[in-house]
């Protein structure tokens, strides 16, 4: 009897074994992709059972998805690449992440490389307090310095400066919001070129979604 039941083990063996490598994977929980309405009904409902905890998690992913879409419409609203220009836009986490920094609010940024080395960095920061201290600046020219000259963009204003000895700061309050585009191995006019009145309609129309 031992015989047989140790010459039918290894036989046993094979065959749970070859069950084993056919059975179909399991998953024990079901990944789903986020929804807006569905998180939205989840905080709710988490709300009126007092889970408190549950409805500001199902809130924050719902503000996650509503702030990347946000990102989505503003992208689409930085200047085209100059003729022989490349562009690279910022790590979308990132930038989603960055709304939870408090007073860094949601940043969209975008980075332009020249043929001859020229630099342009193009960001646009999105429900940030520290806008209240940069507008103080832009809207009064006293402020400026030597180095600094407003440019009228239609109802919106702008601040251009120096910095060192290749490069320039446009600074450009659009409502509540700000875009700055920060400029290396271009001329002034360049900047303002590529930062033209279009681009800051675009912004505007953009930054209003």
């Amino acid at each position: 009897m031992l015989r047989t039941i140790a010459a039918t083990a290894p036989l046993l063996l094979a065959a749970a074994s070859a069950v084993t490598a056919f059975a179909p994977q399991e998953r024990t929980k079901k990944v789903e992709a986020k929804d807006f309405p569905a998180l939205i009904e989840t905080a709710r409902t988490s709300w009126d059972a007092k889970s408190f905890g549950g409805a500001a998690k199902a809130l924050q992913d719902a503000l996650t998805l509503v702030n990347a879409k946000r990102r989505e419409v503003c992208m689409k609203a930085f200047p085209k690449a100059p003729e022989g220009w490349t562009f690279k836009p910022n790590d979308p986490d990132k930038a989603e992440n960055a709304m939870f920094g408090g007073m860094v609010g949601i940043m969209v940024e975008g980075n332009y490389k020249g043929p001859e080395g020229e630099r342009l960095n193009v960001k646009t920061t999105i429900d940030s307090p520290m806008i209240q201290m940069m507008s103080m600046m832009i809207t009064n020219p006293a402020l400026l310095g030597d180095d600094g000259e407003v440019i009228k963009y239609g109802k919106h204003s702008g601040v251009l400066q120096k910095k060192g000895t290749q490069g320039y700061e446009l600074s450009i309050l659009i409502g509540d919001d700000i875009v700055q585009a920060d400029a290396n191995g271009l001329s002034d006019e360049a900047l303002l070129k590529i930062m033209s009145q279009a681009v800051v309609d675009g912004f505007e129309a953009a930054l209003k979604d």
